[in-house]
Parts: structure tokens; C-alpha cells; sequence
């Protein structure tokens, strides 16, 4: 039987390889099966403020493993509900799927955990937010249905609607995305994780990838005429026409994958 933090195979996810207690999982925690980093960790040991490897070593799914800039050793927290208070310098998933920390008001103090792309003309916002969904949930935070961008860390109707620099759609359909993708992750209870988030493994894209990679905020896979072509997440193109990826995929990128590894080595 192996011990904690040995190398365990695709074929002991059940954990019968690994010793008593413990998981055959990848590195956040995933009993991942196309993983080729998986080791054998215990699971759900940590409560509030105690030390963790990764999420999964939380004991309930409300607790999230994150370290700070003050707290350089990584503990187990309560994920933040809605109108909690939260800290910029933190994890940004320190507030529950659905939500991100936002300013309050114009003093730029104090924030706290409002609901994703719902903030009104004149309030408070972060510049560096953005439309990203390569592997996760864009942390917006104006509301997208009023066609609200933030300019000058408030959120403002731009001069020319609708589009931003080629880059992305401000519109209703893209609130939807937005809110498609967060009721996606929530029912696959996927965790979301800041390392490798674009690999077509983690539980984002094999339950959610369809919705990222079709979404309408991004022009990017479409063609446009003013903009040229996007082009689209690398994930995106091991999908088929659906939210799951296709077996095919799968084995292609797994064998792709074990050629660098032999390369590499």
C-alpha cells in the first residue's frame, strides 16, 4: 500500500492503492483520471484555520484552502457569503462561487462579496476585472445587461457601446453566459482552482467547457470584420458541439500529454 504523498496510478482512483485513509487524487485534490500528477493524500481533515494542501483537505465543501500575503502557510476558511466582508490581498475565491469582492463605496476601503456583474451606473469597480473564461468564472463586476463597463474604477455607459477594443461583448447575452457558467459550475460542485485552470482536465471544462468556450462575451472564436479573427482557448478545441468533451479529445490530449513527459524526461 502506498503512503501519503507517493505517486499512485489512473487505475487506483478508488483509492485501494494507496493506504488506509487515503485518496488517490491530482494536485487540488481532484480524483482526476487523466491526471498524470497524482498522488496519495488524505481528505477532508482540516477544519476552520487548520493547515491544508488543497481544497479537498478541507473538511466541508464551504471552506476553501488559501494563503494571503500575511499568512504565508495555507489554512482552511469559510468561503465568504453574500455582503460578507472580504480582503483584496486574499484568494479571490475567498467569496462563495457567484460572487467577488468589490469595493463598497468611494473611499476604496472596505469591500465585500457582491453577486458577479450586478453592480449599478456609478458604483464602485476594479479596472483589472476582465471577461476571462479560459478555466474560470470572469470576476465582472458591473452590471453587463446595462451594457456597464468599468472605467475609472466606476462602472460607466462607454462612449461607443457594446464592444471593447475587439476584445469583448458588455450586453445581456453576455450577463447570461455569466450566469449559465456560475449555475454550471455550482450544480458539478466543481472547485475552482488558480494553477493550470486552462487544462481541459479540471472539472470547469469537462462539465462547463461548452458554455465557456460558446460564450457570448468574447468574440473570440468568431470572425469579425472590423476585428479579424480571435482566436479561441486552447481547450476549446478538444470539444465537440456540447458542454462535455469528446472520448477522442481525451485520448488525444492524454497522448499528447505522456509524449512531452517522455520528451521532457
Amino acid at each position: 500500500m502506498l503512503n501519503v504523498g507517493e505517486r499512485c496510478s489512473n487505475t487506483s482512483l478508488n483509492g485501494d492503492s494507496c493506504g488506509f485513509g487515503l485518496r488517490c487524487l491530482d494536485p487540488f485534490g481532484i480524483s482526476n483520471q487523466n491526471s498524470l500528477n497524482l498522488t496519495c493524500q488524505y481528505r477532508a481533515y482540516a477544519t476552520q484555520g487548520q493547515a491544508c494542501e488543497t481544497t479537498a483537505s478541507c473538511s466541508t465543501s464551504e471552506m476553501v484552502c488559501q494563503a494571503d500575503f500575511y499568512t504565508p502557510m495555507a489554512a482552511c476558511a469559510p468561503r465568504v457569503g453574500l455582503n460578507g466582508a472580504c480582503e483584496g490581498y486574499k484568494d479571490q475565491w475567498q467569496c462563495q462561487l457567484g460572487l467577488v469582492c468589490s469595493f463598497v463605496d468611494g473611499t476604496r476601503t472596505n469591500r465585500t462579496c457582491v453577486p458577479i456583474a450586478s453592480k449599478g451606473e456609478g458604483e464602485q469597480c476594479w479596472d483589472s476585472s476582465n471577461l476571462d473564461f479560459n478555466g474560470d468564472i470572469p470576476d465582472y463586476e458591473c452590471d453587463l445587461s446595462k451594457g456597464l463597463m468599468c472605467i475609472n474604477n466606476t462602472c460607466q455607459k462607454p462612449l461607443f457601446p457594446g464592444v471593447d477594443n475587439c476584445t469583448n461583448n458588455y450586453n445581456s447575452d453576455c450577463a447570461n453566459s455569466i450566469k449559465d457558467l456560475v449555475s454550471c459550475v455550482l450544480k458539478n460542485k466543481c472547485q475552482m482552482v488558480t494553477i493550470y485552470n486552462n487544462s481541459p482536465n479540471t472539472c470547469f471544462y469537462k462539465h462547463c467547457g461548452g458554455i465557456a468556450c460558446n460564450n457570448k462575451c468574447s468574440l473570440q472564436p468568431t470572425k469579425n470584420s472590423r476585428c479579424g479573427s480571435q482566436g479561441i482557448y486552447p481547450a476549446c478545441s478538444l470539444y465537440s458541439s456540447g458542454n462535455t468533451l469528446t472520448i477522442q479529445s481525451i485520448t488525444t490530449f492524454v497522448l499528447i500529454s505522456m509524449i512531452m513527459v517522455i520528451i521532457i524526461i
